[in-house]
């Protein structure tokens, strides 16, 4: 889960787990289960060409913090908007934080109300790391590469990211032709065992936890 600890790292977790009341290792345990989902969320919403476009477009919003994380610094917990966290995990689940962190907790066991405090603030820090493989143009979060144009960064990120082995479940992700650039990346960095998010009984919320967890 090499990606997932590239996100952890990216975040001072003594400081996390101080803020939110829990113990070091609740706080990292917690937080992998958000990561899970929020990229499997994202993933699910670039099965469109319009959902890549919207996901291309907010990691340029995302530029200097994933420019810095690119770097190798830190993000301070303190400058983190959690307001457009809570957008982010909306946006990318289709349902509020709470209703959120109800469900996550039911499929994982970990406390709800850890859940809601932390989603809000690991979703702007996944949005970071991601835009820090595109805008940091390098094959490490140390690159200190000059970015490139928007036109060029996707691809930056596919040669990046596509090819990284399933961090949520075995097997490979099989990319669709409708699937979009971003969303093969997405998909190998989840690995075969994620969902498209569509389903007839339209739960995406639900089908993403049911495949993760």
């Amino acid at each position: 889960m090499s990606e997932i600890n590239d996100i952890l790292s990216s975040i001072p977790l003594s400081t996390l787990a101080k803020q939110l009341g829990v113990t070091q290792t609740q706080a990292k345990s917690a937080s992998t289960q958000a990561i899970k989902t929020l990229l499997s969320g994202l993933h699910s919403n670039v099965s469109t060409s319009d959902g890549e476009a919207s996901l291309a477009a907010a990691l340029q919003q995302h530029a200097t913090t994933g420019r810095a994380v690119a770097s190798g610094k830190k993000i301070k917990i303190d400058s983190i908007d959690v307001s457009d966290g809570k957008k982010i995990v909306t946006h990318a689940l289709g349902a509020d934080v709470n209703s959120v962190a109800s469900a996550l907790s039911n499929a994982t066991g970990t406390e709800q109300s850890l859940l809601s405090k932390l989603l809000p603030i690991l979703a702007p820090v996944v949005m970071a790391y991601l835009a820090s493989k595109v805008l940091g143009g390098g094959s490490s979060a140390g690159s200190t590469k000059k970015p490139k144009k928007e036109q060029q960064d996707t691809s930056a990120l596919g040669d990046i990211l596509g090819g990284l082995g399933g961090i949520l479940g075995g097997g490979t992700q099989q990319q669709t032709s409708d699937s979009g650039l971003l969303g093969g990346i997405l998909g190998g960095i989840l690995g075969g065992g994620t969902s498209s998010g569509k389903s007839g009984s339209g739960n995406v919320l639900g089908d993403i936890l049911g495949n993760l967890f």
